[in-house]
């Protein structure tokens, strides 16, 4: 186990933690065993346990390269609508084919000096009432702009500025420093509307303004996936 755990990356390492709430269940079963028996279910939570490291590890590359598709409309695009992000996700199909996924998302990272500006926008683009939360004045902000399905539970989300949250900024911040699929520490989604409350994590990847050879990325934002990890 500790072998393993040493080869792998921060992405699993964040599945990791969220694994360890569910084999935390079998760990209190565990102390009930006969110490002639210990040793025997101790070696079988170890399997276990890296069986679930790798099956998350697995699936957690296959979402990766799901965001990797969103993350290449942006590049090959002048700019995105929101009415093109829908149809791109729609016609990946989440649900059917990428069960776990509580949608697929955008986020602009901003300055103080845009946040003003980006709001304006998405008023004009047909949402009045649009404004990032949670309110205040911070240096970097990256609110919810695209999140497809735009269904009940991710319209709560819309505006919500991840930046603001130490574990998601975290991500975010690995994230661009390393160019790499992040996934988050476990948080509680905004989505969560008090029905079925469930841990939730969030995978993100960077997006950058140009990736020419001879000029500097300037970074854009995110594309990130939430999870909610009972649906996962």
């Amino acid at each position: 186990m500790l072998l393993i755990r040493n080869r792998l990356d921060r992405t699993t390492l964040g599945a990791l933690l969220v694994l360890a709430g569910g084999l935390l269940l079998s760990y209190e079963a565990y102390l009930y065993v006969d110490r002639s028996e210990q040793a025997a279910v101790s070696a079988e939570l170890e399997k276990a346990a890296d069986r679930q490291v790798r099956a998350i590890a697995g699936r957690m590359r296959t979402y990766e390269q799901v965001l990797r598709g969103g993350v290449g409309l942006f590049e090959a695009s002048e700019s995105v609508s929101r009415e093109a992000w829908r149809e791109y996700v729609a016609e990946i199909d989440l649900k059917q084919h990428y069960p776990g996924i509580q949608g697929m998302g955008y986020a602009p990272h901003l300055t103080a000096a845009q946040l003003a500006q980006q709001e304006a926008a998405v008023r004009a683009d047909g949402y009045p009432d649009f404004q990032v939360f949670p309110a205040g004045q911070r240096a970097v902000y990256a609110p919810i702009l695209f999140l497809e399905p735009f269904d009940r539970r991710n319209q709560r989300a819309f505006g919500y500025d991840m930046y603001s949250e130490a574990a998601r900024r975290e991500a975010m911040q690995h994230a661009a420093l390393t160019d790499n699929a992040t996934l988050s520490g476990p948080v509680t989604l905004v989505q969560e509307d008090g029905t079925d409350p469930q841990v939730g994590v969030l995978l993100y990847l960077p997006l950058y303004e140009d990736r020419a050879p001879t000029a500097q990325p300037r970074l854009k934002g995110y594309v990130y996936a939430p999870f909610r990890m009972g649906d996962f």
